[in-house]
């Protein structure tokens, strides 16, 4: 009885090392597709217009715009956040998935989404500001219209 739950015990670990962790090959087809989409590029692109944009927003922000830009170079750059990158691909995407994507992204329609992907982001972006804006009135009434049912409560 003993071996046989000694038995039970080595094939559950073995089973759960097997299938708990990514293989490299998978690890390295996440890697592949990155390098295919300028993630590193683009990543750190973002970033920096991200912070542009808040400067812009908040004039008040420039001088702590090397603070903010050390930060993010700390905790929010592409070096910083690869690995979570890659595992969030691996999690997603199957090895077979993963390869074929980055052949797509090797392809000249597959360049053309990676280098329109940041403008498209952006000008998306912007129109769903635009749209909470042109509707900014509706959202106030109703939390308005909320406050006061809170309050007779």
């Amino acid at each position: 009885m003993k071996a046989f739950v000694i038995a039970a015990w080595l094939l559950l670990v073995t089973f759960q090392l097997g299938f708990g962790q990514v293989r490299d090959s998978h690890r390295a087809a996440a890697e592949a597709m990155l390098v295919a989409t300028q993630a590193e590029n683009n990543f750190d692109a973002s970033i920096d217009q991200l912070l542009a944009q808040q400067v812009g927003q908040n004039p008040g922000m420039k001088d702590y715009e090397g603070v903010m830009k050390t930060f993010f170079a700390k905790y929010m750059s592409w070096n910083a956040l690869k690995e979570e990158m890659t595992k969030l691909y691996t999690d997603e995407f199957s090895e077979e998935e993963l390869k074929k994507l980055t052949v797509f992204y090797q392809t000249d329609v597959g360049k053309k989404m990676v280098a329109k992907q940041t403008v498209i982001l952006q000008k998306s972006m912007a129109l769903g500001q635009q749209l909470v804006r042109s509707h900014m009135p509706e959202l106030q009434e109703a939390i308005q219209k909320r406050r006061e049912e809170l309050e007779k409560k």
